[in-house]
């Protein structure tokens, strides 16, 4: 016996506190270890297991992203294209402005040609045959001084 016991006058049986427990309940270092290695052979398959689970991962994660870039870059030409054809489609409206704006002036000149023309032998009826009150070129009056001369004769000085 231990000299704390003496001292307290109790056996040792029983200084036993609630909870404790008899050396047949406790493991020995050899168990010990051998339950490490156990659990460090398992943690290390499970690692192991993990690590090809993530390569997998991310060789499926890099297979993907490859087609996404493909498809990104296909539809990046697409839109490039649709740009190209918009361009287009711009010059070939400006090209039918132009063209309008030229088919207006010749239609208007069309018009304006044709206006003249139609007026033409009014105009030169009107000059043949003025209105009988409104004469427009003085008649020769009997009063005048001015004598005619001859359409060869010269005139001297």
């Amino acid at each position: 016996m231990s000299t704390w016991h003496k001292v307290q006058g109790r056996p040792k049986a029983q200084a036993r506190r609630p909870g404790w427990k008899s050396k047949e309940d406790f493991v020995t270092r050899v168990e010990h270890d051998a339950k490490n290695d156990a659990l460090l052979q398992l943690v290390r398959a499970e690692w192991a297991m993990l690590r090809s689970d993530i390569a997998t991962f991310r060789g499926d994660m890099v297979e993907r992203f490859g087609k996404v870039e493909g498809e990104i870059t296909g539809i990046k030409g697409q839109i490039d294209g649709l740009k190209g054809e918009i361009q287009g489609i711009k010059g070939e409206v400006e090209g039918l402005r132009g063209s309008l704006t030229t088919t207006q002036w010749v239609v208007g000149t069309a018009m304006a040609l044709m206006a003249i023309v139609t007026q033409v032998p009014s105009i030169i009826s009107a000059y043949r045959f003025p209105p009988a009150g409104n004469s427009a070129i003085p008649a020769p009056s009997s009063s005048s001084t001015v004598p005619v001369r001859p359409a060869g004769a010269a005139s001297a000085p």
